[in-house]
């Protein structure tokens, strides 16, 4: 129950946040269109590599907590990097969503974001993991970073079980990351075209 509530909470976190950076937006152009295209390209190329690093991060991930991530402790692959690596993942792909506006502003209102909003959603996950599992998750924590990653710490199994509806549920969510890194592409378009007022230019 707790699992799930706290799963509901960061997806509702999630969509806040997006919905919070990017409808102002919609309103907004990047002003290095006119100071420096090669820079706004750079931006945007930036920005699609961030997200790409993201989605395979979170597919890797839900390849090892599928099926898995309430009946045991996960701690190899991605887990034995960090503790939590869906949500570094997830930062890296809001990011690069950001630098998809291919403006320096979003990017950073969306580490601002996450910093505010993230870490209380981790502690109460944490604390249900630590009840759930007891010593091991006591273990797992001395032993293991809780965001940033110590790739010195990576190891995995010989083979992994997986829950193909679960592991399917985990890709329809990537997809939205795909789909977002297109939405400043439309909201440029549209302004272009004049359908869509600009009332101010981000840096």
């Amino acid at each position: 129950m707790k699992a799930s509530l706290f799963a509901r909470r960061r997806i509702l976190v999630t969509r806040f946040a997006l919905i919070l950076c990017v409808s102002p937006l919609l309103f907004c152009s990047s002003a290095w269109d006119a100071l420096s295209h090669v820079f706004s390209e750079s931006l945007f190329a930036l920005g699609i590599a961030l997200v790409g690093v993201g989605v395979i991060g979170r597919v890797w991930c839900f390849s090892y907590i599928s099926g898995r991530k309430q009946a045991e402790l996960v701690t190899e692959g991605p887990y034995s990097l960090t503790r939590n690596p869906l949500y570094l993942f997830t930062l890296i792909a809001a990011v690069g969503i950001g630098f998809t506006s291919e403006t320096l502003f979003v990017p950073l209102a969306v580490l601002a974001l996450f910093a505010l909003s993230y870490p209380a959603v981790i502690r109460q996950e944490e604390r249900a993991l630590e009840e759930i599992h007891g010593a091991n998750f006591a273990r797992y924590r001395e032993s293991t970073p809780r965001f940033w990653p110590s790739f010195g710490l990576y190891s995995e199994p010989q083979e992994i079980q997986l829950n193909p509806r679960v592991f399917r549920r985990g890709l329809q969510d990537v997809v939205w990351f795909i789909v977002a890194c297109g939405t400043f592409e439309i909201i440029e378009g549209l302004q272009e075209a004049g359908m869509v007022p600009v009332f101010m230019h981000l840096v």
